[in-house]
């Protein structure tokens, strides 16, 4: 498996399960695409132990976010992405169908009301110099549900798509 050319964050939890992995504070990310991937001498190793896939609800994503920590997810990247400067995403902004199929992986960190709505606090990989100092704020909302058509909808960016989290042994 080679993590320097993207890839798909379950997979790499289930890697990270498998075999163990240097810390951070050992192979830190640079946000330089020239640096090159590279393998690192440590003693600091890290495994995970268990792989959570997060309910797709309001309510157990804020409780997620405040007693287990950081959830990863998968969210789409429609052009209001790149031009994202501050306020909150909502469905209008980042519709949760991909329209192409870029995905991109991000962390959400947390969660805050932002004058009478609660979001979720993203954290992106695209440096500071992107949204507010390299994070975002995401609408969180429940899924909607077309009785209709039986559809269902992934949320603001498609988030609920894939959220999961691991524990560390």
């Amino acid at each position: 498996m080679n993590g320097c050319n993207g890839g798909s964050i379950l997979g790499s939890l289930f890697y990270a399960k498998e075999n163990p992995i240097p810390q951070d504070s050992d192979y830190g990310y640079t946000g330089n695409e020239d640096a090159g991937c590279h393998d690192v001498e440590s003693s600091n190793y890290a495994q995970s132990n268990t792989i959570h896939i997060v309910n797709p609800k309001a309510l157990y994503v804020k409780y997620t976010l405040c007693n287990t920590g950081p959830i990863t997810a998968v969210i789409n990247v429609p052009e209001a992405l790149f031009g994202y400067s501050g306020g909150v995403l909502n469905r209008a902004d980042c519709p949760p169908e991909p329209p192409t199929e870029t995905l991109h992986g991000v962390v959400l960190i947390g969660w805050s009301t932002i004058n009478g709505v609660d979001a979720v606090i993203m954290r992106n990989s695209w440096g500071t110099g992107w949204g507010n100092d390299g994070y975002a704020y995401m609408e969180l909302t429940d899924l909607l549900i077309d009785e209709e058509t039986e559809t269902y909808d992934d949320g603001v960016c498609g988030m609920y798509r894939e959220m999961t989290y691991a524990t560390v042994l």
